[in-house]
């Protein structure tokens, strides 16, 4: 696991294109990634799902995002259970029914990329060993 990217959403603009600029770029994303874990705290709800639609309309990438503060809660260490959460689905290699509408995703030997977002945006990349 590696953190990637840590930036202050309200400072910059252009906080999404960064944010994709760091990943290596929309082909980078969806090559090296089979799903994405978004934190979207409550308090910062509107905003945090507008960077996050602004991810995925600006990257064009196509993979399922799964808000993990909906199944875990919303509380300040949340993104660090939700790494440990990214290392656990990679080891058994799919990611269950109850996140992905009733079927089991494979994650086909790529990593998960966990994002924070609101006041800050943040990058984690969990990989296989």
């Amino acid at each position: 696991m590696r953190p990637v990217f840590y930036q202050m959403a309200n400072r910059s603009s252009s906080v999404v294109s960064s944010l994709i600029e760091q990943l290596g770029g929309p082909e980078s994303i969806q090559d090296r990634f089979g799903a994405l874990l978004v934190g979207i705290p409550e308090a910062e709800r509107p905003v945090a799902e507008t960077q996050i639609n602004n991810f995925f309309s600006s990257s064009g990438i196509h993979m399922p995002a799964i808000d993990y503060r909906k199944y875990i809660g919303d509380f300040a260490s949340a993104s660090a259970v939700a790494v440990t959460i990214a290392v656990r689905l990679i080891r058994q290699g799919y990611i269950p029914d109850f996140f992905c509408d009733g079927k089991n995703l494979s994650l086909k030997d790529k990593g998960i990329l966990v994002i924070g977002a609101g006041s800050f945006m943040t990058a984690v990349e969990v990989f296989p060993s």
